[in-house]
């Protein structure tokens, strides 16, 4: 994918050559069926650079989901992105309780 084209797409701006590089990135893995984690310091683009990201995909078509990790509670995380088994902890304590 044309780097103009994912700023165009994307309402990405600037002409930086961190920028630019950053877009060479999304070019690359655009097409690629991976999940991908984006992070850095407020402000500095994460949302449009996973908007990118998504617009170059396959699945540009579907919705795209972003999340603010920042406002989930610690540990409740891993829960939210991946789910959880009903009672998983609680069976676990228990194993490990017999086991002592």
């Amino acid at each position: 994918m044309n780097i103009d084209l994912i700023k165009q797409k994307a309402g990405i701006i600037g002409e930086s050559d961190a920028i630019n590089q950053v877009l060479e990135m999304v070019a690359q893995v655009a097409n690629v069926d991976i999940s991908v984690l984006i992070n850095g310091e407020s402000g500095t683009g994460k949302e449009l650079v996973s908007k990118a990201l998504h617009l170059g995909s396959k699945r540009a078509s579907s919705e795209l989901v972003i999340v603010n990790c920042g406002a989930i509670p610690e540990g409740i995380i891993e829960s939210e992105l991946f789910g959880h088994k009903k009672r998983g902890l609680y069976r676990c304590c228990r194993f490990q309780k017999r086991i002592l």
